[in-house]
Order: C-alpha cells, then sequence, then structure tokens
C-alpha cells in the first residue's frame, strides 16, 4: 500500500534537485552564531523525475546541537566531523513510494510502496566549494540503491546573502531502475497506455544543476531559495515512462535561527 495519501512529501526520484537546493541551509553562512535553526520550505517537483504533473511538498528543516542532527526534508543525518573540511555521518530517510494515480502515465501499473531509507554520506567543504557524496539504499530491498554526488560554488556571498551554483549526479542499481522506470511483463498487460516492456540496466540516470540563493532578513530569520533543472540521461531517460526529458523545479523556506 502506497502511504503517500493526499499529502506528498518528496519522492525518493525527486531527492537528488532538493538535494542540490539544500546547500543553502545546510551551509549557512551565520550558523557559528547559533545553536539550533528550525524551519519549513515547500517544494514544486515531478510527481516523478520524468512526469509532466507537478505538485506542492512540504520541506521541513532543522539543525540541532550545533549543526551535528540535521533534518533535510526525508532525511535524518548525524554529521561527525573528521578535520575542519571533511565530515562524514550515517543517514535514515524515508521515501513516500509512488501512486499509480499520481499521473495518468502511470495508469494501471502497480505502485510503488513507501519505505525507510539507510546511508551513509561524505562531505568535504573547504572554503566556498563543497562537495557530498551520499549512499542510500532502501529497507524494501526491490527498490535498490542510489549515490549522489553533488558539488556545488559560493560564487558571491557576504555577511547577509549567499549565492551557490551546484550540480548533482545520480548514480542506480538495477532494482532501482526497474522499480522507477522499468516496466514488467504483467505491467504492460494492466498498462492503460499498453507499454512495451522494458528493462533498464544500473548506471548514471540523471545530472542536476541548480542555484541557490539564501537572505539573511534579520539576525535570527533566514529566507532560502533554489532553482533546478533535472535532466535525465541513459536508460531512464529512454523510459516509456519518461513523458519529459528534463523537469524544472524550484523550492523556497524560512528558518529560525537560536
Amino acid at each position: 500500500m502506497n502511504a503517500s495519501g493526499n499529502l506528498h512529501f518528496i519522492h525518493r526520484s525527486g531527492l537528488l534537485i532538493y538535494m542540490t537546493m539544500a546547500a543553502a541551509f545546510m551551509n549557512s553562512a551565520r550558523a557559528e552564531e547559533y545553536n539550533a535553526s528550525v524551519g519549513l520550505g515547500a517544494a514544486w517537483v515531478p510527481y516523478y523525475s520524468g512526469a509532466d504533473k507537478y505538485h506542492i511538498s512540504p520541506v521541513p528543516q532543522a539543525q540541532l546541537f550545533n549543526g551535528r542532527l540535521r533534518l533535510q526534508g526525508d532525511e535524518l543525518s548525524v554529521v561527525l566531523p573528521l578535520t575542519d573540511d571533511v565530515s562524514i555521518g550515517p543517514i535514515v530517510g524515508y521515501s513516500s513510494g509512488r501512486d499509480s494515480s499520481d499521473v495518468s502515465a502511470l495508469n494501471g501499473l502497480e505502485d510503488i510502496d513507501s519505505t525507510v531509507l539507510y546511508g551513509a554520506f561524505l562531505r568535504w567543504q573547504p572554503g566556498r566549494f563543497n562537495a557530498t557524496l551520499k549512499y542510500l539504499a532502501a529497507g524494501d530491498s526491490d527498490q535498490g540503491a542510489s549515490a549522489t554526488l553533488s558539488v556545488g560554488y559560493d560564487i558571491y556571498r557576504d555577511e547577509q546573502q549567499k549565492l551557490t551554483l551546484g550540480v548533482s549526479g545520480m548514480w542506480n542499481s538495477s532494482d532501482y531502475m526497474q522499480s522507477w522506470y522499468g516496466i514488467t511483463p504483467q505491467q504492460s498487460a494492466s498498462s492503460e497506455r499498453h507499454y512495451s516492456v522494458y528493462t533498464p540496466s544500473s548506471g548514471f540516470s540523471k545530472i542536476t544543476p541548480g542555484l541557490s540563493w539564501q537572505y539573511q532578513l534579520s539576525p535570527h530569520w533566514r529566507v532560502n531559495s533554489a532553482l533546478g533543472w533535472g535532466i535525465l540521461i541513459n536508460d531512464a531517460k529512454e523510459s516509456p515512462l519518461a513523458e519529459k526529458s528534463s523537469n524544472a523545479m524550484g523550492m523556497v523556506g524560512l528558518n529560525y535561527q537560536f
């Protein structure tokens, strides 16, 4: 049973763009002045990468214990510094799956169940540059695993605002690709559009350039915003479920630091 219901959080296939967008929140220029921050944002994202229909998804955000514990949308991570520039940590997340009623292209297909995600990250952040490697596996083993590499550079920053240009790339296992982009013989027979059987291979599926901007409204309030463009490549792009080869996405949020 799909747990997404009427309130859609960012689907797993949309996590990559959120990771790029979240750079402004993750790397606050004033974070050293506060012990914690909490906030809420809204993201405009496709129901899945390649869908032609969009929805608004809530994005809760929090940093606690001087940034050691971080909530980013549907991911909770623990930050363990190794050096001033390098940190690692475990991640626990949630994927709301995909409902066949989300868009007409999915009519007749099976739902993708909601599942817990688990994994780890490695981050390097020297000065204006940042790079993050993240691995996530699904608790439902049929949904496979993914790895993302995200890099960014602060092209402008001062005491009040920061503008960051970034790009991310996503790799997916064969089980992930089959779950999100494949068509089984049973799905081919049941789909309203009578899709041909499609069995994608593991590999890189998407590249996402993005631009994020944060602005300090007051000593305690900060606005985060971002725009991005998710571009499907390789077997994901060739999937019959890919109605579009790319998706524009955006996010805006408000944080309170204390």
